[in-house]
């Protein structure tokens, strides 16, 4: 009778085994082969800090790759995409006002800082003698143009960008006693951030950050999260050696 019993545990520990297995594995193709874009921001984030401690020597010298997807975003005002298929993107926001609007580009902008770890990590290692400008394109956007015509009703079907940066400078983050501007900009000026010309909704744009690594003794150089035209003289002069993100 004791073997009867011991052989039924046995049998019921390897089956939870199992069980807990086939979870772990569907988690995995949830997470990783197919994550939403909340969690693939959460991957990137946990890669970047354990990069930063791989680096500082804090865990070890084990290389540890960052795991970092740019994530592809269309707003309309509709619910429909005239730019790609839906399939081509990972999130389709619909949004029924100009502040509807700046609140998801400006939310967009907070998440690519946070992910990369605000400024605080040294996430990109210091060469000996060579200087690399190492960016990150968190966020490929396009614009219905729906968004245009329903919301923005612009002739010329642009906006300046100074509308969306006093967005910025007067709404706090989402639970946060802080600016989007504080916390995006903290000490650039109002006078810098009034010099990015215009959106314009026939284009598509990318949301960017980057590091700049210099030699071994010198210190990072981060650039604060950037709204630029997608393949724009502007970003092409940024002159970016490397791109961290996968597309």
């Amino acid at each position: 009778m004791k073997n009867k019993k011991a052989s039924l545990t046995t049998k019921q520990i390897i089956g939870l085994i199992l069980l807990i297995a086939s979870f772990l594995v569907i988690l995995y193709f949830i997470f990783i082969l197919n994550p939403k874009p909340a969690s693939k921001k959460i991957l990137c984030h946990n890669s970047v800090v354990e990069k930063s401690q791989v680096i500082s020597g804090s865990k070890g010298w084990i290389e540890t790759p960052l795991n970092c997807q740019t994530n592809y975003i269309c707003y309309t005002y509709t619910g429909n995409c005239d730019k790609h298929d839906a399939s081509y993107y990972d999130e389709i926001i619909k949004v029924k006002t100009k502040d509807d609007l700046y609140k998801n580009l400006a939310n967009e902008m907070a998440d690519c800082w946070w992910m990369f770890g605000e400024g605080k990590l040294q996430y990109v290692p210091n060469k000996w003698f060579f200087n690399s400008l190492s960016c990150s394109i968190c966020s490929e956007i396009d614009f219905d143009s729906s968004i245009n015509n329903s919301i923005f009703k612009s002739e010329f079907g642009f906006i300046q960008k100074n509308s969306f940066f006093n967005f910025l400078l007067n709404n706090n983050l989402p639970n946060k006693d802080i600016t989007y501007a504080k916390y995006l900009y903290d000490t650039i000026s109002k006078r810098e951030l009034y010099k990015q010309g215009i959106i314009s909704f026939d284009k598509s744009y990318i949301i960017l950050t980057a590091v700049k690594s210099g030699s071994f003794f010198s210190n990072k150089n981060y650039l604060y999260p950037t709204l630029l035209e997608k393949d724009s003289e502007e970003f092409k002069n940024m002159n970016c050696d490397h791109i961290l993100t996968k597309g």
